[in-house]
């Protein structure tokens, strides 16, 4: 729901915080699809915050890594 919320407002940048902590893997990856299609659409920067390295890499266009 707070992804939707974010999305109404038509943001330039899109700013998420662990937006897939409470989803199964299905979910997570369609949640992700969602947000790329929608970044694209839009023509907006989204940066994703996640601690599942596969996800990261797997969606993302550019990654940063922190110890």
């Amino acid at each position: 729901m707070g992804l939707a919320q974010s999305l109404i407002r038509q943001p330039k940048l899109l700013l998420l915080d662990e937006p897939l902590s409470a989803l199964d893997l299905n979910y997570q990856f369609h949640v992700m699809d969602l947000i790329g299609k929608e970044t694209k659409r839009r023509d907006i920067i989204t940066i994703v915050v996640v601690h599942d390295s596969n996800i990261a890499l797997r969606h993302g266009e550019h990654i940063l890594m922190l110890k």
